[in-house]
């Protein structure tokens, strides 16, 4: 683990959750992988009777669940999204599907200590994008 200083998670002995928010494992030393779901961060774990289950648990720089009327921009490339600029992108235009017609944040993943986002292109080709590189253009 990167620190020593941890929250243990309770029902789950083999578990902790660090303070730079990832759970780990107490046995291995690694980290697990973390999804970003209804506004928090959720990890799955191995309870202590031996079932998965999913611990919600949130960092300190969490994005909030609404989105703010005067502080995003759109994305260059893709009409489609609009950036905040703490990183938070959102799909506020061309809503279909399960989402409705609300506006709702796009799904970060971390590969490497680095967030990517998929974003789809005006012609309609997805693309994995970094999120710096999103905010870096959108707020020069």
């Amino acid at each position: 683990m990167d620190t020593n200083i941890y929250t243990a998670i309770e029902h789950a002995s083999n578990f902790a959750l660090a303070c730079n928010g990832f759970v780990y494992n107490l046995k291995t030393k690694k980290r697990l992988k973390r999804n970003w779901s209804k506004m928090v961060w959720n990890t799955r774990v191995v309870n202590d009777d031996g079932d998965y289950v999913r611990v919600s648990h949130s960092r300190l720089d969490a994005r909030t669940g609404y989105l703010p009327p005067d502080t995003y921009r759109p994305v260059s490339h893709y009409p489609d999204y609009d950036v905040t600029p703490y990183g938070a992108i959102w799909r506020v235009r061309n809503l279909n599907g399960p989402k409705g017609k609300n506006p709702y944040m796009v799904y970060e993943e971390l590969r490497y200590d680095k967030r990517y986002a998929k974003l789809r292109s005006k012609f309609g080709k997805w693309h994995k994008v970094r999120v710096e590189l999103v905010v870096e253009r959108a707020y020069p």
